[in-house]
């Protein structure tokens, strides 16, 4: 990683995750920053049963996705698709690590 033919690479898989080249690299995952916590989970409208269920599980402080398939009862599949597109509508954040934070 410290080789100068590994820019170019590190700079794609940075773009991915979390890699790590530098103590700068470890301060800016475990900051904050970027990250604005809003009280509990506001007044987000569900649109889907799904999302009536997923809600109520979220709030400022990030979870796994595998603890929120397990709490909700859902089929992995209806979670991830429920989560991809409350992300896409604004309702939740992914803050890395598969965690989720409501927006």
């Amino acid at each position: 990683i410290d080789s100068p033919t590994s820019q170019g690479t590190n700079a794609l898989l940075k773009s991915m995750g979390h890699i790590v080249t530098s103590v700068n690299d470890v301060l800016d995952v475990l900051s904050t920053k970027g990250l604005e916590f809003k009280r509990e989970a506001a007044e987000h409208v569900a649109d889907t049963k799904e999302e009536a269920i997923l809600l109520p599980l979220l709030n400022r402080h990030p979870k796994h996705l595998d603890q929120i398939i397990r709490e909700s009862g859902l089929l992995v599949s209806l979670v991830n698709t429920s989560m991809t597109m409350m992300e896409i509508k604004g309702k939740v954040r992914h803050v890395g690590g598969n965690h989720y934070i409501i927006s």
